[in-house]
């Protein structure tokens, strides 16, 4: 299991590029069957460009219960899961829809 300080790698990089480092470390987590664990401390915001680039691709590739096993939260705000659990629900219908206009 590893332990991700979310506002450490949000304050040295754009939104989309910390997105791609938790992809990153997620998607290695995933392929190593282990979890990682996100640290919310001091995080005020989730930004969308960040959720796409992370949480998004890791949908895309792997499938939202893929991702809800392999991720788990410390110090989270009840606002930031139910943005969070908002923008997975959300990213499925969107997944869910581009299949039916195909």
């Amino acid at each position: 299991m590893k332990t991700i300080i979310l506002k450490d790698i949000l304050s040295d990089n754009t939104f989309p590029v910390a997105g791609d480092y938790i992809y990153k470390e997620i998607n290695t987590s995933i392929n190593a069957h282990e979890k990682v664990i996100i640290d919310m401390i001091d995080v005020l915001t989730v930004p969308t460009m960040f959720l796409n680039t992370s949480f998004g691709a890791i949908i895309e590739e792997f499938g939202s219960l893929k991702l809800k096993e392999s991720i788990g939260f410390k110090n989270i705000t009840k606002s930031q899961v139910e943005r969070i659990q908002k923008y997975i629900l959300d990213y499925n219908q969107v997944i869910e829809n581009n299949k039916k206009n195909i």
